[in-house]
């Protein structure tokens, strides 16, 4: 795992909401592409704990910022 791995995955288990993982990963994903870090979408670290997150600690029937 990259150090800019192992930051965006702390980001995501540092998030307070749903929103703020998101945004967190729609960043992280941004900062990968424009920076050219080649990191392959489907191995990337981040998103593995993007959806863990998302699971675990924001699950659908408790987020209040999707749409239905």
């Amino acid at each position: 795992m990259t150090k800019f791995e192992e930051i965006g995955v702390d980001r995501q288990y540092e998030a307070l909401n749903a929103w703020q993982a998101k945004k967190q990963l729609e960043l992280s994903c941004k900062l990968c592409c424009e920076r050219g870090l080649r990191i392959m979408c489907d191995s990337c670290q981040i998103q593995t704990a993007h959806n863990i997150v998302m699971d675990m600690k924001f699950p659908k029937d408790r987020r209040r910022d999707e749409e239905a």
